[in-house]
């Protein structure tokens, strides 16, 4: 296996947690199975870098970390949850978006502060979809 394709591999999967579509209790099997990939990569110099790669995730799902995310997550799933008129739910979603960001302000580094940012797209992507509906009425 070449390291591109243990990192493309790393990739889908991290990002599937990223943003939410790799539940927390997968993780533990996703990386033990990425870490089964490792003596495989034909490059034994990037061995090494491949194992970095997942103690660095490994990391970011222990101890504080963890907790940070699980707060990150709970933000979102009640700002996803906004009810009411649109002007409320914009609130609601525009709330969210600075809890989350407050959360990620304490993240350990870049790669955990941007993981818990990354978790609010969802949101800017909710409020995009209501300016949208506000500026071309009638458009469905």
């Amino acid at each position: 296996m070449r390291y591109d394709d243990f990192v493309a591999e790393y990739d889908r999967v991290h990002n599937a947690w990223s943003y939410g579509n790799l539940p927390a209790d997968q993780v533990p099997h996703e990386l033990e199975r990425l870490r089964a990939l490792i003596p495989q990569i034909d490059e034994p110099e990037f061995r090494e870098w491949g194992d970095n790669l997942l103690n660095r995730w490994q990391s970011r799902i222990d101890g504080p970390a963890r907790g940070r995310r699980a707060r990150a997550s709970a933000v979102l799933a009640r700002a996803h949850r906004a009810t009411g008129t649109s002007d409320e739910r914009l609130a609601q979603y525009r709330q969210g978006i600075a809890e989350i960001a407050s959360i990620a302000d304490e993240a350990a580094d870049d790669g955990e502060r941007a993981g818990i940012l990354g978790s609010a797209e969802m949101l800017g992507t909710l409020i995009d979809g209501i300016e949208y509906d506000r500026e071309h009425p009638g458009h469905t």
